[in-house]
């Protein structure tokens, strides 16, 4: 348990966390990846929190909240603070000075950036410098990171990153949600055949599957069902629960961040959204391949 979350061991989970570990020990540049709710917070959490109780890794992040504003000196100076030293003020001895401290720390150095798919491209750019000084770096993230690792414009970047994907509970939303149960100290019998049914249909990850389970045993206690029903995991689901933009929401997209990538504008987007481009519009075209890229194609 970490600060109060118990953690579901997936075969997934247990797989991209030794993958990650081993990734921090040979001070690669990596990425983490997943869909809201899949874990990665959960999962890089307890990685720090193990790097700091062995002390195998001097651990550093980035706490800024608007990461669309987080450039290279901001960075740096995060470094700075982890390792407890003041910047110079001069950059050229500023950055000589942080590799030194890099270089001597005596072990890896690990910095992790969350909410990485929101940084400028200019600041990946700017993280290359200090990876090829030594510093692992770990970025973590909505798909929309991977995908943009992936791109032309970034292959200078893309191909120096190694990307780890946390898909969720592809295969294991039964396991989990009986896992869930007990540790509510409860019964798996709470739920019907077909609401436990309706459930392994509905959710992809750990987040979701909270959500509905517990919205639903508060609505089926004030009903008075015996068992959870099919019906009332439906009545709490909520009615954009697979609306496309909460699709694209879950990977990192919004409208405009597809706008931006493929060189549209944002009405434009938001009419193949809606459904209103007509079928043969070559934007229409080409977001309608980009999304059953992603995995949620019409």
């Amino acid at each position: 348990m970490i600060s109060g979350l118990y953690i579901y061991q997936s075969k997934e989970l247990t797989r991209v966390e030794e993958n990650l570990r081993e990734h921090i020990r040979l001070g690669y540049f990596t990425a983490l990846t997943g869909s809201v709710g899949a874990g990665k917070t959960t999962l890089v959490r307890k990685m720090i929190a193990d790097l700091k109780k062995s002390k195998a890794a001097l651990v550093s992040e980035s706490m800024s909240m608007e990461k669309e504003r987080v450039n290279l000196t901001s960075l740096v100076n995060a470094l700075y603070m982890d390792f407890g030293e003041k910047p110079d003020k001069e950059r050229e001895s500023r950055d000589r000075k942080l590799f030194q401290l890099i270089e001597k720390s005596g072990r890896q150095v690990a910095l992790f950036i969350d909410d990485a798919h929101s940084l400028q491209n200019k600041t990946l750019f700017g993280l290359k410098a200090l990876v090829e000084k030594g510093l692992c770096v770990v970025l973590v993230g909505h798909p929309r990171l991977a995908f943009n690792l992936k791109r032309g414009l970034m292959e200078e970047i893309g191909q120096r990153c190694e990307c780890l994907e946390l898909q969720g509970l592809t295969g294991e939303v039964g396991s989990y949600l009986k896992w869930l149960i007990e540790e509510a100290k409860g019964k798996i019998e709470i739920f019907s055949p077909e609401a436990r049914e309706e459930i392994e249909q509905l959710c992809r990850t750990p987040l979701q599957v909270q959500r509905i389970c517990w919205e639903a045993i508060k609505q089926g206690y004030q009903e008075g069902e015996k068992q959870i029903s099919r019906d009332t995991i439906l009545n709490v689901i909520m009615p954009d629960f697979r609306d496309l933009r909460t699709e694209l929401r879950r990977k990192g997209y919004t409208a405009r961040d597809l706008a931006y990538d493929y060189g549209y504008n944002t009405a434009q987007v938001n009419r193949f959204l809606d459904g209103k481009l007509p079928v043969d519009d070559p934007a229409g075209k080409t977001l309608s391949v980009f999304l059953k890229t992603l995995g949620i194609g019409r």
